[in-house]
């Protein structure tokens, strides 16, 4: 489970940003809260960010898309001779020599971790892993590019030592020491990775490759059944599901350009996917004659298309208690099946697993005091100097001194709305109109 993450110097934030899933003591919405094995963190189900096109929303998300690729990938051979592939906030002379900073907060397998790096396009600079005994946190390694000896410092604990025993000078400058570490089976390192892997991004305008991801498992079987079962409560139209898989043969490429065949030969997808829902035909009595088969890239709407795609890696967030995280979460889906995903992971029997969930939107009628708490609500906002800032509806007062607390009755949706809670395309205290006719010259 994730406590927080931050980032500093990277796309849109010039200074440090946390992001927190530490629960406030506040008393709405108790369900919407956990509380850790060790009963010291309360840590919340998921939370809903939101601000003006522009804002940051999308930067906030790449920036731990980012950390999870960099994780990941950055160890491996392919990346050797490549740039790290971040970028620093741009708008100020301030920031253009200096490294972006990440850096996470997590409980994996019981454990607490605190990780993170500095890093530019050519070289990591430092590199840091924290864990706990009772409530002291413990150094577990520390990496420092030292630019006068062209080289980095260590300082590794010698429990990590005992647990990942890699020598560091095998790291590249632009590979981090916890990737290397989890490529050699390095036992605390591979925990680390191992939650990163298990977080799911997805763009809620892009969503294309989760519809055969869904399909997968439906095909697979294990899981029909409960795909099946939110779709069916979804009310699209269709009670069934067919997945019908083609590998790609020699025949079926005849008459390409021979380069095109090798393409598609050489590669490890060879199958084509057909998904046909399956609805009701009825006479003019309205009783069952029949079924009648569509095909869902061609017959279905783009909204059914979309929730199809995300059933699946809901499914996989619930199972593996994991992170999902959705950008432009409600493009193109109805409010209510918007709400619907929401409240699948606010409901502790349908996620006893503890999965949590990020999603950015622009639906004002999720800013609901009956469905989420203050503390669960994130705005993103600009400065005059077009850095993004971060805060949510219970912290507002210690972001701007003259803002009083938000009580949890008020309207959230209509405050937003009329600007008192900032993020919002321009200020509408100040009424602001455009005569367009008065700029039109002859």
């Amino acid at each position: 489970m994730i406590l927080e993450f931050s980032i500093e110097n990277y796309l849109s934030f010039k200074e440090k940003v946390t992001f927190s899933f530490e629960a406030a003591s506040i008393k709405e919405h108790p369900d919407h809260v956990f509380e850790t094995e060790d009963g010291k963190y309360n840590i919340l189900l998921g939370a809903l960010l939101y601000g003006a096109n522009g804002s940051g929303k999308s930067n906030l998300i790449k920036s731990l898309s980012t950390m999870k690729d960099l994780v990941i990938n950055s160890s491996k051979d392919k990346q050797v001779d490549e740039e790290i592939p971040v970028e620093f906030f741009k708008l100020s002379t301030e920031t253009i020599n200096k490294p972006s900073s990440f850096e996470v907060a997590i409980i994996q397998e019981g454990e607490y971790y605190r990780y993170g790096f500095s890093v530019s396009k050519e070289k990591i600079h430092r590199e840091w892993l924290f864990t706990k005994s009772r409530s002291k946190e413990i150094l577990l390694f520390s990496r420092e590019f030292l630019r006068e000896s062209n080289s980095y410092d260590f300082n590794i604990h010698h429990t990590f030592k005992d647990s990942d025993p890699i020598d560091p000078s095998i790291a590249r400058k632009n590979a981090l020491f916890l990737s290397v570490n989890a490529q050699f089976n390095g036992n605390v390192s591979m925990q680390i990775v191992k939650w990163f892997s298990a977080i799911t991004f997805i763009s809620g305008t892009n969503y294309s490759d989760f519809i055969e991801y869904t399909a997968d498992l439906i095909s697979e079987g294990t899981h029909r059944r409960f795909i099946l079962e939110v779709l069916q409560a979804a009310n699209l139209g269709f009670h069934d599901i067919k997945v019908q898989k083609k590998e790609i043969t020699d025949e079926m490429l005849t008459g390409l350009p021979i380069e095109f065949k090798k393409l598609f030969l050489s590669s490890k997808n060879r199958n084509i996917i057909n998904i046909r829902t399956i609805h009701t035909k009825r006479d003019h009595h309205g009783r069952k004659v029949g079924e009648v088969e569509f095909d869902l890239m061609t017959e279905e709407s783009l909204g059914s298309q979309k929730f199809f795609a995300l059933t699946g890696p809901i499914l996989n967030s619930l199972v593996k208690g994991s992170l999902l995280v959705i950008d432009e979460f409600d493009a193109r889906l109805h409010p209510d099946l918007s709400k619907f995903i929401i409240q699948i992971f606010q409901n502790t029997t349908n996620n006893s697993r503890k999965a949590q969930f990020l999603f950015s939107s622009h639906n004002t009628q999720f800013l609901d005091r009956t469905l989420f708490r203050r503390d669960e609500l994130f705005f993103i906002d600009k400065t005059d100097r077009e850095s993004s800032y971060l805060y949510n509806i219970n912290n507002m007062s210690k972001l701007i001194p003259d803002m009083p607390n938000v009580r949890n009755d008020a309207s959230f949706e209509k405050d937003y709305l009329e600007g008192k809670y900032g993020a919002v395309p321009f200020n509408k205290r100040n009424g602001r109109q455009l005569n367009l006719w008065d700029l039109i010259k002859d």
